[in-house]
């Protein structure tokens, strides 16, 4: 029913762009993280939207419940390739997320007005005074000394991680816990 819904799109998307370049699967990690973390967001944002009711507004306990359930499924493969894992990423969430929408339709119109020359600027200067401002937002996050957790590359992460994340899952799921997204 619902779990088939929500998981099989995916599926069937990496399968065809495995498909035609095999090498996303072992050399490209973004690949990789985007595949998993849409995956954790199917499989656990319900799970950390239970954990997180305690965040008063709305919106913001939206986003961190989203990049907590995104990195559930991302750390092991994040701590194999870079050996840190990210501490004020959900925080940082909050601030860099919201401002990804108008950047994309920004940068949407100005696709379309660039054979325009007088027009294509007044979508281009928004997004690169939003992104410029992004930048720097992300810079100060990543500046704080607590920021990051260095534990050095693991593959044992990766292999210990996941079976085990998947039997945590099953517990919740035999508990009604953590329904899937659809």
């Amino acid at each position: 029913g619902r779990l088939v819904a929500a998981w099989r799109p995916v599926l069937l998307a990496a399968f065809f762009m495995v498909a035609l370049n095999p090498t996303l699967l072992n050399l490209d990690v973004g690949f990789q993280l985007s595949f998993l973390a849409v995956l954790g967001i199917i499989y656990f944002k319900n799970f950390w939207g239970r954990i997180l009711f305690w965040i008063p507004v709305k919106m913001i306990r939206e986003l961190v419940t989203l990049s907590m359930a995104a990195q559930t499924t991302t750390w092991p493969i994040i701590l194999y390739n870079f050996g840190s894992l990210s501490v004020i990423g959900p925080v940082a969430n909050v601030f860099v997320v919201p401002v990804l929408t108008p950047v994309m339709f920004l940068g949407l119109g100005f696709m379309l007005t660039s054979p325009v020359p007088f027009l294509s600027p007044l979508f281009l200067w928004p997004v690169w005074l939003i992104l410029k401002i992004t930048i720097k937002l992300v810079g100060f996050f990543s500046s704080l000394g607590w920021a990051s957790a260095d534990l050095g590359k693991s593959g044992w992460a990766v292999f210990m991680f996941y079976p085990a994340l998947y039997l945590f899952w099953k517990y919740l799921e035999n508990r009604g816990y953590n329904d899937p997204v659809n």
